[in-house]
Formats: C-alpha cells, sequence, structure tokens
C-alpha cells in the first residue's frame, strides 16, 4: 500500500533506513508505539494541553520514532499522513490508532507548543 502513496526512491530510502538500524532496533521501535500511542491517547482524553511538560516529552518521542521510520524525511512523512487519511484500514493495523489523525494533530500541537518542528523543520 505505501507504494500508492511514495515513489520507488522514497521506498529504498525507507529500507536502506531499516537495514541500517537493524532488526533489534526496527523491532524495539515498533514495540514502543503501542504504549506511546496510549500514553497520547490518555493525555489528550484527559484534557491534558498540549503545552504540558509531560506531553511534550511524548510528542518529541512521537516525533522520533516518525523519523526513524521515514528515514527523517519530510517528503516520506507527508507521504505516509496522505495514506493514513485516505486509507482508514491501516489505521487498524498494530502500532497505529483508528484516531491517529486526531493523536497526530494533539502531538504536533505539542510540539510547536515547545518551538520544535516537525520532520524537516516543516510545521506539519
Amino acid at each position: 500500500m505505501f507504494g500508492k502513496y511514495l515513489s520507488k526512491e522514497q521506498l529504498g530510502k525507507m529500507a536502506a533506513q531499516r537495514a541500517a538500524l537493524g532488526d533489534a532496533q526496527v523491532a524495539a521501535a515498533q514495540a514502543e508505539w503501542p504504549g506511546l500511542i496510549a500514553a497520547v491517547e490518555a493525555a489528550r482524553a484527559a484534557g491534558t494541553p498540549p503545552a504540558d511538560a509531560g506531553v511534550f516529552q511524548l510528542a518529541v518521542r512521537w516525533k522520533e520514532l516518525v523519523a526513524l521510520a521515514v528515514a527523517d524525511d519530510p517528503e516520506i512523512a507527508a507521504g505516509v499522513r496522505k495514506m493514513l487519511a485516505a486509507e482508514p484500514s491501516v489505521l487498524a493495523r498494530p502500532g497505529f490508532a483508528p484516531n491517529m489523525m486526531e493523536l497526530m494533530a494533539y502531538v504536533k500541537a505539542a510540539l510547536a507548543a515547545g518551538g520544535v518542528a516537525w520532520i524537516g523543520g516543516n510545521p506539519a
């Protein structure tokens, strides 16, 4: 499904990133997602403002994990975001959440509140 939203070059860059990280680091990052998603969702559901220091720490880690997955490439990140918005079935897979787009908006608001840009310096 990624091929519908990313070029062959971008897919190759992601594959090279996974190879450079190695299986153990990729697995560790993948294993971290469910807990991070749950923590961000709990903060959002509790009405914790994005400017909260704890939410900011979660948002920074979210950004770090996304950057690992997309080889810190803003164009790849944008393609993945497009895929998530257009293909709701992807959100049912492990490492995602049905409300992922809302969580991403919350994370980006937390980053912005802390003066940190999204991947590649882009605000969104």
